[in-house]
C-alpha cells in the first residue's frame, strides 16, 4: 500500500506470483530436467549435460515452454523471459559450481509432486493451452530416476503406478499419458525429440522436431493487417538414427 519507494534496481511488479513461479517453472524446472536427461547418458555435471547438444535443445524449448506460459498467464514480458533462459543456460555451463546431476535432481518424488516444477508447470501449459511436450520430457526422465533411486522396476505397468502415486494424476489424464509415451521410449532406448503439435518417431530413420518460433511482432502485424493466412518462422531438428 502507499507509495513504490526509490530503491536502486527494484523493478516493482505484480503479482508478486509470477517471480515465485518465474523461479520454480522456468529456472528450477530447467535445472532438474537437464539433471535427469544427464542421468540418462550417466553423466555427472550439470555443464557435462547442458553441452550435449541433444539436452541442450529439450531443456531449452522446455524453458521456453513454461516462459510462453507465464507470458500469456500473467502478462509477463516475453523477450525478457527469453533473456532470462539465455542468461540461466550460460549458468548451466558453468564448470566452477560443480553442480551435479545428483545433487540437481535429488529427491524426484517432491519435483513431480501436483504444483512443483515438472507437473504444476505442465497443467498451467495445458490450463493456457500449450502443450507441455518438452516439459513432459523431463518429467519421464524423472519418472525413471524415480524408479532407479527406489529400486522399482523400470516398466510401464511399474511408470503408470509410479506416476500417479507422485503426481496425483489420474492414468486417464492427458499429462499422464504424454508422460508415459516419452517414458516407454527411454525405456525402449528411442530418441526423445518433440514438436509442438506432433512428432515423428521411428527408431530406424529419421526422428524430426517442428517447433514454431513464438512472435509477438508477428502477431501483432497479424491483427493489424488481418491476412487471410499468416506464416510463423519454424525451427526443424532432424536427429537420423545410427548416426554419430
Amino acid at each position: 500500500k502507499g507509495e513504490i519507494p526509490a530503491i536502486k534496481n527494484m523493478v516493482p511488479f505484480e503479482p508478486f506470483d509470477f517471480y515465485l513461479k518465474r523461479k520454480l517453472y522456468v529456472h528450477n524446472m530447467g535445472h532438474a530436467t537437464c539433471a535427469y536427461l544427464g542421468d540418462l547418458l550417466g553423466l555427472e555435471y550439470i555443464y557435462q549435460a547442458i553441452d550435449v547438444a541433444d539436452i541442450r535443445i529439450l531443456v531449452q524449448n522446455a524453458m521456453l515452454e513454461s516462459a510462453w506460459v507465464l507470458h500469456k498467464h500473467y502478462g509477463a514480458d516475453l523477450a525478457a523471459l527469453q533473456l532470462h533462459i539465455t542468461d540461466l543456460l550460460y549458468r548451466f555451463t558453468n564448470k566452477a559450481l560443480q553442480d551435479t546431476c545428483q545433487r540437481v535432481g535429488g529427491d524426484p518424488a517432491r519435483k513431480l509432486s501436483p504444483a512443483d516444477r515438472l507437473i504444476g508447470s505442465s497443467l498451467l501449459a495445458m490450463e493456457e493451452g500449450i502443450p507441455p511436450a518438452y516439459i513432459a520430457v523431463g518429467a519421464a526422465a524423472g519418472l525413471h530416476r524415480y524408479l532407479k533411486e527406489n529400486g522399482g522396476v523400470q516398466s510401464m505397468d511399474n511408470g503408470k503406478q509410479t506416476l500417479a502415486e507422485v503426481s496425483g494424476l489420474d492414468a486417464q489424464h492427458p499429462l499422464s499419458s504424454l508422460i508415459l509415451h516419452y517414458y516407454s521410449m527411454i525405456l525402449d532406448g528411442c530418441s526423445t525429440e518433440v514438436g509442438v503439435e506432433s512428432s515423428v518417431i521411428d527408431a530406424t530413420g529419421e526422428h524430426v522436431g517442428v517447433v514454431s518460433v513464438p512472435d509477438e511482432r508477428l502477431d501483432w502485424l497479424a491483427d493489424f493487417h488481418k491476412p487471410k493466412k499468416f506464416t510463423p518462422a519454424v525451427i526443424e531438428f532432424v536427429d537420423i538414427a545410427g548416426l554419430v
